[in-house]
């Protein structure tokens, strides 16, 4: 967690810190997803990031606006699109052919019950969702790090898995 705004995929920021990609590694291991949806698309260095680790995957992410790296916005096997995703309409007819296992990665940090509202009506059993950020020792401030005078953690991270659990509930 510490690490994460620190962290680059082919000299694109993607905000991973190394035991959230170890997590995701063992689920594309046991998993094998043939789509993969990432929430929050940013500089778009988590979407190369998942394409580049499960080749035979094809990634849509999803933001409201387009801040994307080149290396995101020319990568084959990345797909964009700038959509509201409580928009559950639009969601689908962007996702209505993509193949399952469907591995979701929420990181637009919008309401919990926004994204499975959207989602769970296009989910399959056997499908994964992951709500990113939910660790206690995630930092409270973006971009902060181990090195910050100022480093505090706990608080937003505790909210947003509070926010998770009572959408699920």
């Amino acid at each position: 967690m510490v690490g994460k705004y620190q962290t680059r995929h082919r000299a694109v920021p993607f905000l991973k810190d190394v035991i959230s990609q170890h997590h995701y590694q063992l689920i594309f291991d046991e998993l094998r997803p043939k789509t993969i949806i990432d929430l929050g698309t940013a500089f778009g260095g988590s979407a190369v990031w998942f394409a580049d680790r499960v080749p035979d995957a094809k990634v849509v992410t999803f933001d409201l606006e387009d801040a994307r790296a080149d290396e995101c916005k020319h990568h084959p096997r990345v797909v964009f699109s700038r959509t509201d995703i409580s928009d559950a309409d639009s969601v689908r007819q962007v996702l209505e052919h993509c193949p399952h296992p469907w591995l979701l990665s929420e990181d637009c940090h919008v309401d919990a019950s926004i994204v499975l509202r959207t989602f769970a009506p296009l989910l399959r059993d056997g499908d994964y969702v992951v709500f990113e950020d939910t660790h206690p020792c995630n930092p409270d401030v973006a971009g902060n790090h181990a090195d910050c005078d100022a480093y505090r953690c706990g608080e937003w991270s505790r909210a947003k898995l509070a926010n998770v659990r009572a959408a699920m509930s």
